[in-house]
């Protein structure tokens, strides 16, 4: 498996409990994270990736007033160049089939239940990191 050079890689983190936000940034920053963007709402969430470069985003789904879901759905309409590919992971503590599947079909690449731990917190990461950047190569050469 590729190994991933966390440090290189800007995470958002859209969550509207503060202690989930900076329990999520703890552990991106121990693993080497250096830019950990944080949203407390889903709006705030979408004007940081209009501003800059967000190499993937992890989301809550309930949220008010706009779930992770409307983020997602929000973001892939917003996304210019720049973000075109940035893969949105959605932690959450609601698994039930329903919403996975609706998570998916909003554009959501990876699901993960809450609570998370950081080992399964960096490997979700990894994981859609590494097929994110498959499906941009095998869109540019046969793989």
């Amino acid at each position: 498996m590729t190994d991933i050079d966390f440090s290189k890689l800007t995470i958002l983190v859209v969550e509207d409990d503060q202690y989930m936000r900076k329990l999520i940034s703890e552990m991106l920053i121990a693993f080497g994270v250096k830019n950990v963007q944080v949203a407390k709402t889903g709006k705030q969430g979408l004007n940081i990736i209009q501003e800059m470069f967000c190499d993937v985003a992890i989301t809550d789904w309930v949220m008010e007033p706009m779930s992770g879901l409307e983020f997602t759905k929000s973001a892939n309409k917003l996304f210019d160049r720049r973000n075109k590919n940035m893969p949105i992971i959605m932690l959450t503590a609601h698994t039930e089939l329903k919403r996975v599947q609706a998570a998916r079909a909003s554009g959501v690449c990876n699901y993960i239940k809450k609570p998370v731990s950081p080992s399964e917190l960096y490997d979700r990461i990894s994981k859609t990191l590494i097929h994110q950047h498959k499906m941009i190569l095998s869109s540019v050469i046969e793989i």
